[in-house]
């Protein structure tokens, strides 16, 4: 819970800047990793898919060009190794690039950055992973449903490789999993 509250105060710090321009926007979305798995010297592990849930702050900057501010929590198991939990909280900066087909709907692809506060436990063992920074691609729609309303979807590719400290040496994790998220977003 303090993780989560960690991100939610620096999305809006960081975003409060994005407030005072014109087109900016904040709320909700949900979401459902698909096929998160980790990878240690040559061997992966598939976790179970997990819901997800966060917060972003957006802005579009022109016609083409949007910027998304946002936070975003999972948390999943790996049914093979009794009491084992995996859990992600990120805080993400993204490009957005799109067009405009009509009045209503912009449909773009992007890429950005994460900081990504990491949670490992194996047998309720916590292997205290190195929090690190990650990066990810997405795709999406966003639909207008008003002046003051959207709603979006998206498709997010997420990576990061991250430290856990061993008796002997780091082992160096690497953690893929895509995401579709979707939540709507309120004019500021």
């Amino acid at each position: 819970m303090k993780t989560l509250s960690i991100v939610l105060v620096a999305v809006l710090l960081v975003g409060a800047g994005v407030v005072q321009a014109q087109n900016a926007r904040i709320g909700p979305h949900a979401g459902y990793v698909i096929g998160p798995e980790l990878e240690a010297e040559g061997e992966s592990v598939e976790l179970d898919d997990a819901f997800s849930y966060g917060v972003q702050l957006t802005h579009q900057a022109n016609e083409a060009l949007g910027i998304e501010i946002s936070g975003n929590r999972f948390s999943t198991e790996y049914d093979e190794l009794p009491d084992s939990d995996f859990s992600i909280t990120s805080v993400a900066a993204t490009i957005r690039l799109g067009g405009s087909p009509d009045q209503t709907t912009f449909i773009y692809g992007g890429g950005g950055v994460s900081y990504n506060f990491i949670e490992l436990e194996v047998f309720n063992v916590d292997l205290d992973p190195d929090d690190d920074i990650g990066y990810h691609f997405c795709g999406g729609v966003e639909l207008a449903l008003s002046d003051t309303v959207d709603f979006f979807a998206e498709y997010r590719q997420s990576y990061v490789t991250f430290d856990v400290p061993g008796f002997i040496e780091d082992v160096e994790i690497d953690y893929e999993g895509g995401m579709l998220r979707a939540g709507v977003s309120f004019a500021l």
